[in-house]
């Protein structure tokens, strides 16, 4: 593509060769960006995977729980959840099976 621009005219050598090494800087930083982004995935793939094996090994398992305001300010009264923690899953996520794990133990 830069040697048609050279070729009619519209690019000189020496903005043709400045276009080139602009271009493959960026394609160059383009190709890192990617790299840094799989990588990412990869570890948190390999993250997910680890959680999952070790909550197998223990006999857990994970759900999805639906929740309201009013189910958050009933863990926030009976001192399962601090207030500060309220908008955070995990956190919402861990009082809600400490709260059903005492539960079920007390049954």
């Amino acid at each position: 593509m830069v040697a048609q621009l050279v070729a009619s005219g519209r690019l000189t050598q020496e903005q043709a060769g400045d276009l080139q090494q602009m271009l493959s800087l960026r394609l160059t930083k383009m190709l890192e960006r990617f790299r840094a982004d799989a990588d990412r995935k990869r570890e948190l793939r390999n993250a997910r995977k680890k959680r999952r094996a070790k909550r197998a090994k223990a006999g857990l398992a994970c759900c999805t729980v639906e929740h309201d305001d009013a189910m958050l300010e009933f863990l926030i009264a009976t001192h399962w959840l601090d207030e500060a923690d309220a908008d955070d899953p995990g956190k919402v996520g861990e009082a809600v099976s400490a709260m059903w794990r005492q539960s079920a133990e007390n049954n």
